[in-house]
């Protein structure tokens, strides 16, 4: 890579600043903006599109196609063969001095297709309208309107209640 230093005018007082710039005559240089793009950047760019890129770019297109899949899905009860695989990866976990010969220093993550992501969303969006209805009222973990604080509230009601039907039907009797 070849280099060129040359002082920096500065534009509005027309004086030479002390500082230096690099101009590199490499492919992954930008002269209009004069920065370099990171290592990764041309092996990222030199890669296949991926699924998700295309629903990001064009999900006008891809809805009603989706549509007709999703519905195929949902009336059939199952899932074709392919949108159900996955791929079962190790990611270690960030603990020091583990023994990464353990398999207990790893958790592993599944790695699913773009289509079956998009499906699963969907899903979560619709159980989210009838969840609360579907819940008991003392599920309070997870819910939006629910906080864990209501929890015991509830709780402390609760032991409440039944201590005054035990003293109302022990005055009673």
């Amino acid at each position: 890579m070849l280099a060129t230093n040359e002082p920096v005018a500065d534009v509005d007082s027309g004086r030479k600043l002390g500082r230096l710039t690099k101009c590199y005559d490499d492919d992954r240089s930008d002269p209009t903006f004069g920065r370099r793009l990171p290592r990764q950047a041309p092996l990222s760019l030199d890669e296949p599109f991926t699924l998700l890129e295309l629903f990001k770019a064009l999900p006008t297109y891809f809805a009603p196609k989706l549509l007709d899949l999703f519905n195929l899905i949902w009336e059939g009860g199952k899932m074709t063969a392919s949108l159900a695989e996955g791929l079962v990866r190790l990611l270690p976990k960030n603990k020091p001095g583990a023994n990464l010969k353990s398999l207990g220093a790893y958790r592993p993550i599944t790695l699913r297709e773009t289509t079956y992501k998009v499906l699963s969303k969907v899903l979560v969006v619709r159980l989210n309208g009838v969840l609360g209805e579907l819940l008991p009222p003392a599920q309070h973990g997870f819910m939006p309107s629910r906080r864990s604080a209501d929890a015991g509230s509830h709780l402390m009601l609760n032991c409440i209640l039944s201590s005054l039907r035990t003293l109302r039907h022990r005055t009673a009797v």
